[in-house]
């Protein structure tokens, strides 16, 4: 059975953001899939430090609720990213857990926290043998399938013009980037302050369950 695994960064449990999550996850489950909705909100997830303790140890040495939240996106055949936008990107507590990401799930060249000490050409030989071995440490995570859903308070036309829903997409993008995944799929809510268009959280909802639909069929093939 297909598994897809929401990650919510937003503590409005019933604003846009979590409910088109839901969606998709309801399109998933009535195509077949297992599906489980995580609110980071309810976990501990502190900040990486930058320490190298996660690539000298192997784990991190924060004794919180990452590693759990790891295994679940990484055991995942499907992954959905959503937060709202804040500030032209995504909330703080997604970015934090896109952080931690760097020692468990991405693969680092031996002796990297002292490749600084390396002389220039060391450097360069270094760089030109590990280039091709940078992304994922876990194969399983190559080709994982993401959807990526925000929302933004700025009305259609000016949160194109401005870029904050460009940005936001960028950044929820950049994990699923680094960890050679593949993005299937985004869905944008703007105006979610004014919301002017009549109809249109429902054709948004609509549109969320027929991409969770989409995606369990997708990553089953």
């Amino acid at each position: 059975m297909v598994n897809v695994i929401a990650f919510v960064g937003t503590a409005n449990r019933d604003g846009l953001v979590s409910r088109m999550c839901s969606r998709v996850l309801e399109g998933a489950a009535d195509a077949g899939a297992s599906t489980e909705l995580v609110n980071l909100y309810d976990h501990e997830i502190e900040h990486c430090i930058g320490c190298w303790s996660c690539y000298r140890e192997g784990t991190c040495f924060h004794d919180d609720d990452f590693e759990a939240l790891f295994t679940k996106l990484r055991d995942a055949d499907a992954v959905v990213l959503g937060s709202p936008v804040y500030v032209g990107s995504m909330s703080g507590l997604m970015k934090t857990f896109f952080d931690r990401h760097n020692g468990l799930a991405v693969y680092n060249p031996d002796g990297a926290p002292d490749f600084h000490r390396l002389g220039l050409p060391d450097k360069l030989r270094t760089l030109c043998r590990e280039l091709a071995r940078f992304g994922p440490r876990y194969e399983s995570m190559r080709g994982k399938g993401y959807v990526l859903v925000t929302a933004s308070t700025l009305p259609f036309p000016i949160t194109v013009l401005t870029g904050q829903t460009r940005l936001a997409l960028s950044a929820l993008g950049a994990l699923p980037q680094r960890l050679d995944g593949r993005v299937l799929a985004r869905i944008v809510y703007a105006d979610s302050l004014l919301r002017c268009l009549e109809g249109k959280e429902a054709r948004m909802m609509r549109r969320a369950y027929r991409t969770g639909q989409r995606l369990a069929h997708r990553v089953s093939v």
